[in-house]
């Protein structure tokens, strides 16, 4: 991976909210907006995704690779729960590069701890 490809896999990782933290959000139902009569965007997923209307249909396009997902309100937020988890291809790469970096960093651990050994052998001899 050469330093560009890693300069904007930081940039992403700096500027998204890990997957882990979207799954587990509960968000604050005591919050309520200044019309009280407008509808609420109450699921925690909303935060990803900015929300338009086309036509007459709701749509709503994830922030992190532009996909158009259907937003009509009566049909729920399930579908945008699954992109975000599921079928994002940018949050997979991420967490791809970011788990082969982690398998680096605990090889490089395992290879110094070896040679420690092997110093405090050499040492006591």
């Amino acid at each position: 991976m050469d330093s560009t490809n890693m300069d904007v896999v930081a940039q992403e990782q700096q500027e998204e909210t890990p997957v882990e933290e979207i799954a587990n959000f509960v968000p604050d139902e005591s919050a309520s907006g200044e019309n009280s009569n407008k509808s609420l965007l109450k699921s925690a997923y909303w935060k990803y995704f900015s929300r338009y209307k086309e036509g007459e249909e709701w749509k709503a396009k994830y922030n992190h690779c532009k996909s158009v997902l259907g937003a009509n309100p009566r049909n729920g937020t399930t579908n945008l729960k699954k992109h975000v988890l599921h079928y994002c291809k940018r949050i997979k790469l991420a967490n791809s590069r970011n788990q082969q970096l982690l398998n680096l960093f605990k090889d490089m651990e395992r290879i110094v701890q070896m040679l420690l050994y092997l110093m405090h052998l050499t040492q006591e001899n």
